[in-house]
């Protein structure tokens, strides 16, 4: 089975930052990115219900998780935007 090929482009990722991190292991980095998808696909559903239930040390620990692994796959923003979720959320525990 051929190994899957990464696209050209994908919005909001830099795939060459992303690969560098994986030490440019194209087959490891398009693994990550599709379990990155298939763990966060329903991420603001998901702390939406954790925040609704005040369970703020979970959602600290969902945000954190999104956070650095968005950041690891080269999604800037999205790490960015979550590093201030993540600390409106660790404001709520305290």
């Amino acid at each position: 089975m051929p190994a899957p090929r990464l696209p050209a482009h994908l919005p909001g990722i830099d795939l060459a930052d992303g690969l560098r991190r994986c030490r440019d292991n194209a087959p490891l980095y398009h693994d990550l990115l599709v379990m990155f998808h298939r763990r966060f696909a329903d991420a603001p559903a998901h702390l939406g219900q954790l925040c609704r239930e005040a369970r703020y040390d979970e959602a600290a620990v969902f945000t954190h998780t999104l956070r650095g692994t968005a950041a690891n796959l080269g999604a800037h923003a999205l790490g960015a935007a979550t590093a201030r979720l993540e600390q409106a959320v660790a404001g709520r525990r305290d």
